[in-house]
């Protein structure tokens, strides 16, 4: 039982963290100041659309409070390495480009016009995306199931009736169909 606890207690931890990662990350893009402005991060320039930005912003804390409530815990670390996913790669085709833009996942703290900064950057914020993605899998594999009973074999080849006697198994004689099934499985 020990053991139970401290995995529940680590699974508890990990939740808390994502939902707390989430909830910082939308609450910077909420804030941030630059509307009106020409697009100077990733986020910038994919929420140019008030749909797309309120999306994103409610997309990440509804899932920080999904985590926050324990409620299906290994689906919701299956969204969150979805959705990491998508930020994740969004991260590494700026990160190829000739000149980059921050990502402003978390708000931008800096602003650099220097593509080697901007790409240590974006490095950060990739590294941070896949130990959040490790999280998110945890949380997936964690998640205590029902173990199913298993089935046992029959203890002889022909089937039997409650008293004993063997019944002979053919064409039109199977035990569905001595079962008075026959009607729900006309075969």
């Amino acid at each position: 039982m020990p053991q139970a606890n401290a995995a529940r207690r680590l699974q508890t931890a990990v939740r808390i963290a994502l939902a707390a990662i989430f909830l910082y990350a939308a609450a910077t893009k909420a804030f941030r100041s630059d509307s009106g402005q020409a697009p100077s991060t990733i986020f910038a320039e994919w929420s140019r659309s008030t749909f797309v930005r309120y999306a994103v912003i409610g997309g990440e804390t509804g899932l920080a409070a999904w985590m926050l409530t324990g409620v299906d815990v290994d689906l919701a670390g299956v969204v969150a390495m979805a959705i990491l996913s998508a930020f994740t790669g969004l991260v590494i085709l700026e990160l190829v480009s000739e000149y980059p833009r921050p990502c402003g996942c978390t708000g931008i703290h800096a602003v650099a016009a220097d593509p080697g900064a901007i790409r240590s950057s974006l490095r950060f914020d990739l590294a941070r995306n896949v130990f959040m993605m490790a999280g998110a899998a945890w949380l997936y594999v964690s998640v205590q199931r029902p173990k199913r009973a298993a089935v046992a074999a029959p203890k002889s080849a022909t089937p039997q009736m409650p008293g004993g006697r063997h019944v002979p198994i053919g064409p039109q004689n199977t035990p569905i169909q001595d079962a008075g099934l026959r009607r729900f499985f006309p075969f």
